[in-house]
């Protein structure tokens, strides 16, 4: 089954005129090593050889990571004591369409920037209202310190950390005015480093939708006309997932 429109025309096109001919394909996802940016109370990454080629005949690697690692989706659970946990998605939801929001002039002069009710209102000025079902994702610019732990978390002397997210006045309303399908980000939390409360994450996900925080490559997207299919992995009972998330447009 086809869940929007601009998917809809990208499968046309594969069997018609050949793999993604004329569809841009753009990776959101950062790649997971051991050196990756992580939250202060994540278990560190670690990988382990557990066969090779020179004993086994081939090679296998046993990783140890958290559930929100890297580039990676939210589950309910992760922050409503009854919320479903990631294996309970289903699978229509993790395709979507999106809008992309360009705030890195803001973030530039505020690192805990907010994303405001005026942002929005500017960008409907030119895109028009964000359409229902949409996933929002907000270019912050943050994906460019990725390389630079210390820079991406941005701790604080007293233990706090610095990055931007999205306010509540703006997440309610498009929560309520614009039936949002979720949202994303490409800093460390849609919450802001100073949102210690999770507010965002525990309003968005309070219906099942989607959270997507870390994500990169946010600056190729165009503002409207992309959509999005979220792999995850369905951990029993997870309260988040790695994701690999592709963007069509």
């Amino acid at each position: 089954m086809i869940y929007n429109n601009r998917f809809n025309i990208w499968v046309t096109m594969m069997y018609s005129k050949g793999p993604l001919h004329d569809v841009h394909v753009a990776d959101l996802s950062h790649v997971i090593s051991t050196d990756i940016p992580i939250w202060p109370q994540d278990p560190a990454v670690q990988v382990e050889q557990c066969a090779s080629f020179l004993t086994e005949g081939y090679c296998l690697n046993k990783w140890v990571l958290g559930e929100h690692i890297g580039t990676h989706i939210n589950a309910p659970s992760a922050f409503l004591e009854n919320g479903d946990t990631i294996d309970r998605y289903r699978v229509n939801s993790l395709i979507c369409s999106a809008v992309c929001i360009d705030v890195q002039l803001s973030v530039g002069q505020n690192a805990n920037y907010l994303f405001t009710m005026e942002d929005l209102r500017d960008w409907e000025n030119i895109f028009g209202p964000v359409v229902d079902g949409s996933l929002v994702l907000l270019n912050t610019g943050w994906s460019a310190y990725w390389n630079d732990p210390l820079r991406y978390m941005s701790m604080d002397i007293e233990g706090g950390m610095n990055f931007p997210g999205f306010s509540e006045e703006a997440a309610n309303f498009l929560i309520s005015e614009r039936g949002i399908k979720g949202v994303g980000i490409d800093s460390p939390g849609v919450d802001a480093g100073s949102n210690l409360e999770y507010s965002i994450n525990k309003l968005v996900l309070s219906e099942n939708r989607i959270v997507l925080e870390n994500l990169t490559n946010l600056s190729v997207l165009p503002a409207v006309g992309v959509s999005l299919s979220i792999g995850i992995i369905k951990l029993k009972g997870g309260h988040g997932s790695p994701a690999s998330v592709m963007a069509y447009y």
